[in-house]
């Protein structure tokens, strides 16, 4: 039995670490968003912070599916790619 907590307790505590890790690389993917230019700013927020499909951002925004996935997203990408790059 002792062992049986011993293991809970460790899986408590891997899982808090965890937790605590994944919210720090949510910050940062937030604030990284927010130097993004709209409307790439809101495409980003809505995908990788809300979880909404494609199909869903393009009705939001009164795009088409298309502009969304082969335009705005690609460009949406690049953006965050120099930020992350210095540039």
């Amino acid at each position: 039995m002792d062992k049986a907590v011993a293991e809970l307790v460790d899986a408590q505590e891997k899982s808090a670490a965890e937790v605590a890790q994944l919210t720090k690389l949510e910050t940062e993917i937030a604030c990284t968003i927010d130097r993004v230019c709209e409307p790439y700013r809101t495409l980003l927020y809505e995908r990788y912070i809300n979880g909404l499909t494609w199909e869903q951002i393009a009705v939001g925004m009164n795009y088409s599916y298309v502009h969304v996935v082969h335009r705005l997203h690609p460009e949406a990408l690049s953006a965050v790619h120099a930020i992350i790059a210095g540039t």
